[in-house]
């Protein structure tokens, strides 16, 4: 008998487990990016201001030579796209930062930085 209440206590507790990513709030926010190429140099830098349900939506990119660009935006497990200027795939594994890799249709590329406004850049710390 007791064997069967840890038992179920054990499923109990397997079938309320929250996902991998319960802690992160909505994409949907200003989020302040960074584009370095692969000398190391950035080459881009700006804002991303993200709108829509929990798993896709629009994107409003202000980069910094003045421009508001509109792209689209979904996210898959912890795993990030952003079609904008340029194609980011991002990896999401804290509420208020994002990495990975940027590609521009001329063929430029490297390394993508993102954290929340309130948050630093790597370059900021």
């Amino acid at each position: 008998m007791r064997y069967l209440a840890v038992l179920l206590l054990a499923l109990l507790a397997a079938g309320c487990a929250t996902p991998e990513n319960y802690y992160r709030a909505p994409l949907n926010d200003l989020w302040r990016y960074q584009l370095v190429d692969t000398y190391g140099n950035t080459w881009d830098a700006g804002t991303f201001s993200f709108s829509g349900s929990d798993v896709r939506g629009d994107v409003v990119e202000q980069n910094n030579y003045g421009q508001a660009l509109k792209g689209t935006w979904s996210v898959a497990g912890n795993d990030v796209v952003i079609q904008a200027s340029v194609t980011i795939e991002a990896n999401w594994n804290e509420s208020n930062a994002m990495q990975g890799s940027w590609r521009a249709t001329n063929g430029d590329g490297g390394e993508f930085y993102a954290v929340r406004r309130e948050a630093k850049l790597p370059s900021e710390q």
